[in-house]
C-alpha cells in the first residue's frame, strides 16, 4: 500500500502553527493599519488648517467646507463637518486654539468610533526652528496607544 498523503495529525499541527503565527502577527498588523489612518488624518488636519488660514487671511472670516480649497473624500454632514470612512473632520472645533493670524478655531479630526481626536494646538515645540506639532487626545486604551505611537499624546482636549 502506497501512502502519499498527509495524516490528520500532521494537518492539525500545520493548522495550529499557522494559527499561532496569525495570533502574534494580527495585533501588530492592526496597530500599523490604525497608525497609518492616524497619519493620514494628521496630514488632512494640517492641510485643512492651511486652507482655513488662506481663506481667513483673504476674506477676514472663517470658512465653511464649501469655501476651503481643500477637498477630502467624504460625506458633508454640515457646513462645518465632513465625515470620511475613518474620521469626522470639524472646522473651528478647537475653540481654544485659534489658527494664528485668524479668528478661526483649528480643525479637529475625531476617529469615527470616538477613540481619539487629533488637532493642532499651535504651540511651538522648538524655538529655533519654530516647528509646530499636532496633538492627540484619547478616550480609550487603544486610542491612547495610537496617540503614543504617533508621539503626540496629550491629556489636553481641543476645547480647553
Amino acid at each position: 500500500m502506497n501512502n502519499k498523503g498527509f495524516t490528520l495529525i500532521e494537518l492539525l499541527i500545520v493548522v495550529l502553527i499557522v494559527g499561532v503565527m496569525i495570533a502574534f502577527a494580527l495585533p501588530n498588523y492592526m496597530r500599523a493599519i490604525e497608525k497609518s489612518r492616524a497619519v493620514e488624518a494628521m496630514n488632512t488636519v494640517k492641510n485643512l488648517n492651511d486652507g482655513v488660514y488662506a481663506y481667513a487671511a483673504e476674506h477676514g472670516t472663517c470658512p465653511t467646507f464649501d469655501k476651503v480649497l481643500i477637498t477630502i473624500p467624504g460625506t458633508k454632514k454640515s457646513d462645518y463637518q465632513m465625515e470620511t470612512k475613518d474620521f469626522k473632520y470639524t472646522l473651528h472645533a478647537a475653540t481654544s486654539f485659534l489658527i494664528p493670524g485668524t479668528v478661526c478655531g483649528g480643525v479637529v479630526a475625531e476617529r469615527i468610533d470616538g477613540s481619539y481626536k487629533i488637532w493642532n494646538p499651535y504651540k511651538v515645540i522648538n524655538t529655533e526652528t519654530k516647528k509646530r506639532t499636532l496633538a492627540c487626545n484619547a478616550s480609550t486604551e487603544n486610542g491612547i496607544k495610537v496617540c503614543k505611537a504617533l508621539g503626540i499624546y496629550t491629556t489636553q482636549t481641543p476645547g480647553s
